[in-house]
């Protein structure tokens, strides 16, 4: 009986984290078009078209850092502090801040194929 009592009161102190609202949503898609629209509007300059696309997305990503931590904390408002830590971590990571360019990079060099 205690075991049962004990596992009800462990468990109503664990919650679940808070859903964002939908207007939060959308600021996180905001700020994730404006991480992307400062790599579309440097791209050009960035590359040399002889660097290999993750060193142009690097440099992207340093360029757009601004934009980049924007889109990140606004992804993690609603987590627990251990949570922002772990997502802040891992975004601040070389793979992730090419990840989030790459496409980009990519994006550009095949326009200039199709000129």
């Amino acid at each position: 009986m205690l075991m049962i009592v004990l596992s009800g009161l462990i468990s109503a102190c664990v919650t679940a984290p808070a859903k964002p609202p939908a207007e939060h949503e959308q600021l996180i898609d905001a700020k994730v078009r404006a991480q992307t629209a400062c790599g579309l509007r440097y791209v050009k300059e960035t590359d040399d078209e002889l660097s290999d696309a993750a060193t142009v997305a690097l440099a992207l990503a340093i360029r757009c850092r601004t934009e980049y931590d924007a889109a990140t904390e606004a992804s993690v408002a609603y987590d627990n502090d251990r949570v922002k830590k772990m997502m802040r971590d891992k975004r601040g990571k070389r793979e992730s801040l090419v990840e989030a360019y790459l496409p980009v990079v990519m994006k550009y060099r095949q326009s200039l194929k199709t000129r």
